[in-house]
């Protein structure tokens, strides 16, 4: 299974599909659980037709859950050391984040459920570049999020190339 080594204990493939590239989704849980706090690094914006999205700050984002019923935090996704760029460039090592929690609108509290979809490139690129790290070396990733209160989606919350 295609899946960054830090997510597999705790992605459940829902789907995939091999085409030219492969495109890999699932599920995250913790403890049997599908319901999570999420802490994000970089810019949440708002579109005008309601859209939010996480964004790029000047430098990257990242994407991290707490699990409800243990406390555990998952990282599921950090543009500073994951994805393809990461495979064939020098890692950024960043341990200073400021993270803001992401709330439903219409509650004072999260709870969150995540799926996230990978996209990698033809395994022949991969060889082509030298890349070791082939689960880790995903060109494209989104993430959806879903209030399991009022179950309101995020759909691509985050929309991020990685090559």
């Amino acid at each position: 299974m295609c899946v960054p080594s830090k997510l597999k204990s705790y992605f459940h493939q829902i789907n995939s599909k091999i085409d030219t590239n492969t495109i890999v989704s699932g599920i995250v849980t913790c403890c049997s659980c599908s319901e999570f706090d999420v802490l994000c690094y970089g810019n949440i914006k708002k579109s005008l037709l309601g859209h939010i999205s996480l964004c790029d700050k000047t430098d990257g984002i990242v994407v991290r859950l707490r699990c409800k019923k243990c406390g555990e935090e998952i990282e599921v996704f950090n543009s500073f050391t994951d994805g393809y760029n990461r495979c064939i460039e020098e890692k950024v090592d960043c341990v200073n984040f400021q993270f803001q929690s992401f709330y439903c609108n219409a509650h004072e509290h999260s709870n969150i459920s995540v799926e996230v979809i990978f996209e990698y490139p033809p395994k022949q690129e991969l060889i082509e570049d030298e890349i070791t790290e082939c689960d880790n070396a995903f060109s494209w990733i989104w993430i959806s999020l879903k209030c399991n209160i009022c179950n309101k989606s995020f759909k691509n919350f985050v929309d991020y190339e990685t090559s």
